[in-house]
């Protein structure tokens, strides 16, 4: 979260409007989302090689 602030932040200070600034927090959120869904499986079979 911390760090999506800082992202905000800097997007502010190069003129990025409302849209730009909401837009790249869905795009941030959208690739937290899948990349838990993506690295869940593989990091399972870390701790259990059988699975």
């Amino acid at each position: 979260m911390v760090f999506m602030t800082f992202i905000v932040a800097f997007l502010k200070g190069h003129g990025t409007g409302p849209g730009g600034t909401t837009a790249s927090r869905v795009v941030l959120g959208a690739a937290s989302i899948t990349g838990a869904f993506a690295w869940a499986r593989p990091i399972v079979r870390l701790h259990n090689p059988r699975h």
